[in-house]
C-alpha cells in the first residue's frame, strides 16, 4: 500500500487523485449547460455514455483510471447509482468523509444523483467534482472545487483500497 502522509490519513494514492483531478478544473461544458464540449464528451466516453448526459461518475472514472493506470478499484460508469451498489456490495461505504473519498449525495437509500471527490475532511467538507456548479447544483457546466453539504443534503462515502482491481 501507498504510504500515508505523516500529518494525515491520506495515502499518497489518495494526494495523487486529488492532484490528477485539480488538473481538469479547466473543463467547461460548451455551450455551458449543454452536457457537452470537447473535454466533457471526452469524459463521457470514458464512462460509457454520450453528449447531454450528465457525467459526475465519468468524472470520477477517468479520474481513477488514470491514476490506477486502467485498473481502478471502481468500474467505468456514468451511473452514481452503479458506483454506490458496487461499493455497497465491496462494504466500502462510509458515514465519514475522509480525503480522497469518492462521496455520493443521495436522494435514499439506493438512490444516488452526485458524485465527487472529497477533497477536506472539515466540516464543511470540500470536494471537487464534476458537472458541477458553483452553487453547488448536479446539474453544472464544469469541475468545480466546492464545499459540502448543503442544506439537508445526504451523503455516504466510498472508502475505496489504494490498490487498482
Amino acid at each position: 500500500l501507498p504510504a500515508r502522509c505523516r500529518r494525515c490519513s491520506v495515502t499518497d494514492r489518495h494526494a495523487e487523485v486529488i492532484a490528477l483531478a485539480r488538473c481538469f478544473r479547466f473543463v467547461r461544458e460548451v455551450p455551458a449547460a449543454s452536457n457537452g464540449g470537447r473535454w466533457v464528451e471526452a469524459i463521457q466516453r470514458v464512462g460509457g455514455t454520450s453528449t447531454g448526459n450528465p457525467w459526475c461518475a465519468c468524472f470520477v472514472s477517468i479520474i481513477l483510471g488514470i491514476a490506477y493506470q486502467g485498473k481502478p478499484p471502481l468500474p467505468f460508469t456514468a451511473s452514481c447509482d452503479v458506483l454506490l451498489e458496487y461499493a455497497r456490495k465491496k462494504d466500502w461505504l462510509t458515514n465519514t468523509p475522509v480525503v480522497g473519498d469518492v462521496f455520493l449525495r443521495l436522494r435514499s437509500a439506493h438512490d444516488a444523483d452526485h458524485t465527487g471527490f472529497v477533497t477536506s475532511e472539515t466540516h464543511p467538507w470540500s470536494t471537487i467534482e464534476g458537472n458541477a456548479a458553483e452553487s453547488g447544483t448536479r446539474e453544472g457546466v464544469g469541475v468545480f472545487e466546492l464545499r459540502r453539504p448543503k442544506g439537508t443534503e445526504k451523503y455516504v462515502f466510498i472508502n475505496y483500497p489504494n490498490e487498482g482491481a
